[in-house]
This record gives structure tokens, C-alpha cells and sequence, in this order.
């Protein structure tokens, strides 16, 4: 399943609301679980930031499904950290280049998900999900999906015109502001960090940050 990362937020570092929720994908390779490392990248290591995310879970295959059928195919919710090395900003500022953007999200580590997956029946409000992320114990990031610029059936009624979903298949809504690229001075990941990430009716979800040389001595 390769999770959809629908940028959603709605507050001041959010660009103006489009007239579609915008998206990119994430390759599996970069998922990761709760307690497991982020990697800072031996490539991109200085520029390492977080996006609290809540995402929704698909339990059905899911094709041209419209807004108000859309709940019947979400089986459940989960937290997700959209990792991105911003190193691609200046270049993505100067030249347009999309792609750069893409590449800088697509690292090994840089997709955890979890703690687990709240289902259906555990949420009593899928549009009313309060959630946060803390670095080494200070608040940066907290807000509630209910800001989001698209909400659920938007997101699957638009984009299962094009794509075919299958059960696992994971999408995120977007994050809210408060990532370290927006700090002044910005703020980005360094190894020995810890971040805790919570959503109500979902859990915690607890990620240390390490160099990449450390995570293959870990490994190894």
C-alpha cells in the first residue's frame, strides 16, 4: 500500500485553499513503526523536519466513490509523520522544480506510522480529531482535523476518480503549521532527538532520531 499525503492544513503557513486537495505519494520503503528510529539521511542530514499528520485507512476497494459514500470505505485512523529534508526549498523556489520537493519526502524512515490503527467503530468523530507532536518534550505542532481545508469525503471522492484503492492503502490529510522550516530560527532534527506524536482515540507514538551511520551499526 503506498500512502497518499494530501496536503490539508489550514492555517497561516498553509498555502491559499486550491480547488482540489493536492497530493504526492510515499514509497513504502520509508515506512517505519512507533519506537523506531527516524534516519537522518547521510545525503540530506541537515535540514530534517516533521509534519504531524492524522490519517484514514482503507478497508475496501475504492473507484469513483463519491463524498457522502466515502466513511463506508474507511476502515480506520492512524497518525502519520510526513519526514521531509527541506534542503529541496531553495531549489524548488528557484527553478518550479516539483520533483525535488518529492524526493526530499521519499528517504528510508521518513513515513512513520502508528501506533496503531484506531478503527472505525473507536472514533466517534472522524471530522473531530485533536492532535500534536512534541520535540524532546516541547509542543509544536497542535490542532484538529476539523481545520483541515478537505475533509475526508473530498479527499476520496477526488481522488478515487483517477486511483483504485485497496484495503491498507494509507491516506494522510495534511499538516498543521509549526514545522521547524517555519521556526525563527528554523528548527530542524539532529540525532538524540526524541518526538512523541499523539491523536485522541489513536494513541501515542514515540520516534528517537539518529544519524543514518547509527541506524546501520544498530542494524548491523
Amino acid at each position: 500500500a503506498l500512502p497518499i499525503l494530501v496536503r490539508a492544513g489550514a492555517l497561516k503557513e498553509m498555502p491559499a485553499k486550491r480547488k482540489f486537495p493536492p497530493g504526492f505519494f510515499k514509497n513504502t520503503n520509508a515506512i517505519i513503526g512507533s519506537g523506531q528510529p527516524i534516519e537522518l539521511p547521510r545525503a540530506a542530514p541537515n535540514m530534517v523536519d516533521w509534519e504531524c499528520e492524522v490519517s484514514f485507512v482503507i478497508g475496501r476497494t475504492c473507484h469513483n466513490v463519491s463524498r457522502a459514500e466515502a466513511l463506508d470505505y474507511v476502515v480506520g485512523h492512524t497518525i502519520m509523520n510526513d519526514v521531509s529534508a527541506r534542503d529541496w526549498v531553495p531549489e524548488y523556489l528557484a527553478t518550479g522544480n516539483g520533483a525535488t520537493n518529492q524526493l526530499g519526502k521519499q528517504f528510508r524512515s521518513f513515513c512513520p506510522i502508528g501506533p496503531c490503527i484506531a478503527t472505525s467503530d473507536e472514533i466517534s468523530d472522524p471530522h473531530d480529531i485533536e492532535f500534536k507532536l512534541r520535540l524532546n518534550g516541547k509542543e509544536m505542532q497542535h490542532d484538529n482535523v476539523k481545520n483541515s481545508y478537505f475533509q475526508i469525503g473530498d479527499i476520496i471522492e477526488y481522488y478515487s476518480r483517477w486511483l483504485t484503492f485497496q484495503p491498507g492503502d494509507i491516506i494522510s490529510r495534511g499538516n498543521p503549521a509549526g514545522v521547524g522550516y517555519a521556526q525563527s530560527p528554523q528548527l530542524f532534527l539532529k540525532s538524540g532527538d526524541r518526538i512523541e506524536m499523539e491523536a485522541a482515540g489513536i494513541g501515542l507514538m514515540v520516534l528517537p532520531v539518529v544519524s543514518e551511520q547509527s541506524a546501520v551499526r544498530m542494524l548491523g
